[in-house]
């Protein structure tokens, strides 16, 4: 027979036990109808204290992730602001601790991070995403815009040196600093084309893919130093993609719509729902203007 005080003692480990698990499920709903109520601070708060008494819980961790990513609020450089953001990045890491394969993880990380303009920490999730569920189309296609976003980056910041305009003539085909920008555009240029190329693949009718494709293209045409064929065939390939992507358009415009509104959704599906992807891709640039006829030249006899 068991010593009664080792008995004593077992029952008030399990009693402990149950009050810490009891304890953690009452700060879980309390946040989640704080939450449901549109009191962001106080949701937050409760699934801190939820996830103190209970740290190895994916589930809380992705509530109070999600909670923080909810409030932080994209383009606002506030110190309060950037903080919300850069605690869920922390606590999206620690839910990779303890699930290294959960792609919602990876996809509010490069989230978070692109819209705080940490280029190369977003691809890097992105991509992580992308690997972890490779018919992800999403995940695919964010891998994508990241490479194009900074091929235009660079592009536009060499013509600025030299106070050339953002695109249209000239091409910086001709420019000194063409041979510098193809060594560092031409690797993200490619991969770029074939992570657009890969979302199509599974989701063929993705018409913001089919319009940063046709983006990239006009990208890889202004790297194409002094080689007008090149730049040429890479114009053409951009505005085929252009016209794909305007015909996407159309038809998903003229597709009929469900008309039943959508039921209200739980605060926990809100909170555990994957981010957006990233914004859809700018209008491609304008087509350089014809040349100018040459006047004629009249002779004065």
């Amino acid at each position: 027979m068991f010593p009664l005080s080792l008995l004593a003692f077992l029952a008030c480990g399990i009693a402990a036990a149950q009050t810490d698990s009891e304890k953690t499920k009452n700060e879980v709903n309390k946040g989640l109808q704080a939450f449901q109520n549109a009191q962001y601070e106080l949701a937050i708060e409760h699934f801190r204290q939820a996830r103190k008494l209970d740290p190895e819980s994916q589930s809380v961790a992705l509530y109070l992730a999600g909670a923080l990513a909810y409030a932080y609020i994209p383009g606002v450089d506030t110190p309060e602001n950037v903080k919300l953001a850069d605690e869920a990045i922390e606590t999206y890491k620690q839910v990779l601790a303890l699930d290294p394969q959960n792609v919602r993880a990876f996809k509010w990380l490069g989230y978070l991070e692109l819209n705080l303009r940490r280029l190369e920490e977003a691809k890097s999730y992105y991509r992580q995403a992308a690997q972890a569920d490779q018919h992800d189309p999403e995940a695919i296609y964010s891998v994508g815009v990241l490479d194009w976003i900074q091929a235009y980056m660079r592009r536009v910041a060499a013509r600025t040196k030299l106070h050339l305009p953002n695109s249209g003539p000239p091409s910086s085909i001709t420019q000194p600093f063409c041979a510098k920008l193809r060594t560092d555009n031409l690797p993200v240029v490619e991969d770029g084309v074939q992570m657009m190329k890969k979302a199509m693949q599974l989701r063929p009718d993705y018409e913001d893919a089919i319009s940063y494709q046709s983006l990239t293209f006009h990208e890889r045409a202004e790297i194409q130093c002094n080689n007008k064929a090149a730049l040429s065939d890479d114009r053409r390939q951009a505005d085929e993609w252009g016209v794909k992507g305007i015909e996407a358009r159309k038809h998903k415009a003229e597709t009929p719509k469900d008309t039943e509104p959508p039921s209200a959704p739980s605060p926990e599906s809100v909170l555990l729902e994957p981010p957006p992807p990233p914004p859809p891709p700018p209008p491609p640039p304008p087509p350089p203007p014809p040349p100018m006829p040459k006047k004629p030249v009249r002779v004065i006899h």
